[in-house]
This record gives C-alpha cells, sequence and structure tokens, in this order.
C-alpha cells in the first residue's frame, strides 16, 4: 500500500498528457478536428486545477509542517476547504461538466444531415467496460445499507474478565458524503451520454460521430467509477472495523455479540476488506488510463474510419441531365 499513492500519481499524469495529446488514428476530417480541440481545451480547464490545488495543499502543508513541526492545523482552514474541495470532488465532476458543455454546444457546420451512425450505448460503449462499471454502480447504490444491518449498530463491549467496557459506534459521515458525490456524478453521466446519443451529426462524410459519441460516453463512464469505487472503500471499513473490534472484545473474555456471526471475530474480514478496496483502487488507475485513450469497438473504428459512399445517380432516370448528356 505504500506505493498507492505514488502509482495513483502516476496514472494521473499519464492521463492528463495522453488526453491532452493528439491520437494518429482518429479520423482527420475538420468537423472532427474542430470537435476534439474544443473538447481537448475544456478537459484541460476542467482537470488541470484540481491537480492544482492538491499540489498546492500538499506542498504547503509540508513546508509549513517543516517549520512549525508542534502546529497540528498548519494549513488555514479557509484555504484547507477551498483546495480540498477543488481537488474533491472537482476532479470528478468538473470533467463530466466540461463533458456535457461540449456536447451540448456543437452544432454542424453546415445544414443537418442525418446519417446511420451509431447512437445506442451498446454500440458505441464496450461492452465489457458497461457491465462492469453498471455493477460497480449497484453495489455502491447499496453500500448505505450496511449502516442499517447489525454491523452498524452502536455496541456496548463489555468483559467481564478485562475491563474497560468498550463503545463500538460507526460514523457513517464519509459514507454519505462519498455517496452524495456518487449520486451527482452518476446524474451527470447519464446527461452527458444522453445529450451525446441525441447531439447532431456533425460529420456525414467520413461517419467519425460514432468515434466522437464513443469517446464520450467511455470517458463519462471512467469518470464515474472513481466515486462509485470509494462509496464502496468507505463503506468496506464498516465490517472491518467491527470484525477487529469483536476479535479484541472475544480475545478479552467477552460473550457473543447477538447478531454478530462468531467467524467475524477473526483478522479475515480485515484482510478481504483491506484486499478489496486495493483491488477497487486499482481499478481508479485503469479507469485513468481508460480515460486517456478511450477503447472503441472494432467495428465502430472501421466505420469512422471508411469514407461513406457519395450516392450514384440512377442511369433509367431520363431527367437526369447526366444520363442526357451520357445518351447523346
Amino acid at each position: 500500500m505504500f506505493l498507492a499513492p505514488f502509482i495513483l500519481i502516476a496514472a494521473i499524469i499519464y492521463t492528463v498528457a495522453r488526453t491532452l495529446t493528439t491520437n494518429d488514428s482518429a479520423p482527420q476530417s475538420t468537423s472532427y478536428l474542430r470537435y476534439r480541440a474544443t473538447m481537448r481545451k475544456r478537459l484541460k480547464a476542467a482537470i488541470i486545477p484540481p491537480i492544482a490545488a492538491a499540489v498546492i495543499l500538499t506542498t504547503y502543508g509540508i513546508v509549513a509542517q517543516a517549520l512549525d513541526p508542534t502546529n497540528p492545523n498548519v494549513v488555514p482552514e479557509p484555504l484547507r476547504i477551498t483546495l480540498g474541495l477543488l481537488w474533491w470532488p472537482g476532479i470528478c465532476l468538473f470533467p463530466l461538466l466540461a463533458m456535457l458543455l461540449t456536447e451540448k454546444t456543437t452544432r454542424p457546420s453546415g445544414p443537418p444531415v442525418a446519417t446511420l451512425a451509431p447512437r445506442g450505448t451498446r454500440e458505441l460503449i464496450p461492452r465489457w467496460l458497461l457491465r462492469f462499471v453498471s455493477s460497480i454502480c449497484l453495489i455502491a447504490a447499496l453500500t448505505p445499507l450496511i449502516l442499517v444491518s447489525p454491523l452498524g449498530a452502536t455496541r456496548i463491549m463489555r468483559s467481564a474478565n478485562n475491563p474497560p467496557t468498550v463503545n463500538y459506534s460507526v460514523d457513517g459521515t464519509d459514507i454519505w458524503m462519498a455517496y452524495v458525490v456518487f449520486l451527482v456524478a452518476a446524474i451527470l453521466t447519464v446527461s452527458v451520454i444522453r445529450v451525446t446519443i441525441r447531439r447532431r451529426d456533425i460529420d456525414p462524410i467520413t461517419g467519425s460521430d460514432g468515434w466522437s459519441r464513443s469517446g464520450t460516453a467511455v470517458r463519462a463512464l471512467c469518470v464515474l467509477y472513481i466515486p462509485a469505487a470509494l462509496v464502496i472503500v468507505n463503506g468496506l471499513t464498516v465490517p472491518r472495523n467491527a470484525a477487529l473490534a469483536y476479535l479484541d472484545h472475544i480475545r478479552a473474555g467477552g460473550e457473543s455479540i447477538d447478531g454478530w456471526p462468531r467467524w467475524l471475530a477473526s483478522t479475515a474480514p480485515a484482510y478481504i476488506a483491506d484486499g478489496t478496496s486495493a483491488m477497487l483502487m486499482l481499478g481508479v488507475v485503469v479507469a485513468l488510463v481508460i480515460f486517456a485513450r478511450p477503447p472503441m469497438p472494432r467495428a465502430l473504428a472501421l466505420t469512422a474510419e471508411s469514407p461513406i459512399p457519395a450516392p450514384h445517380h440512377n442511369t433509367n432516370d431520363p431527367n437526369d441531365p447526366n444520363d442526357q448528356a451520357a445518351a447523346r
């Protein structure tokens, strides 16, 4: 777990670098290039400020702590709150707002032309990604229920052999704060995908609309995964802390607690919770990498690279001037 912060920082740097650089395999039509430039500019404005806030807050804290080690509150409260909110939930919500604004303001440069560009979520988003993120979001949506379970109830653990009494309680503040961010991100993600699907085609020549829609939808899902994973990670602390408290209680000679299974009094639940949390945080790194270069269904990529054939004239039409000239 010591390397986790460094891996996350490296993933963020990679995401910023790859997101703001061009992709040679993307369609090169004028309409798509204009759309991509606008999207990249707004994502830059959405991603860089939260990262800068985190860097400033961390640097300020390290320097102030080094100058005055006896002061635990080295960062002024207004500055800490402002930079903290800018970093989280800003790092999740700002990119979603940038994508939503871009999709809402994107208009075709010429007259609207209906094309056969894919618009369904199953066509635009790889199925494995859609299923995985949907599963994580479903678990996250149900996570607060653990607070009303026996593990979330306040317990007074008394031990006749080894006082004092242990008062066990659960603070659900972190879970509810992460849950609010998750709900807001879910609403924005649904809005982004909905607007992306309904957006008018901007490139009737090369079919790059499928490419642009797929990239935006995949990126929105990757962003949604981050707050969903954090809700689950915060929820896993409840069984973890309950198991360790129960184990200490039993080792001190305490009796079994009603509603808590005996197997809970072991280190296994804590190890399982820690391992699951580590895998979820590793998923955050993977989500950032995918955000930097969204994968695309192969058939959709081939469609984006192939120009749409121009309509041919009907040689049997006597009113077509081209046919009349050919006949003469």
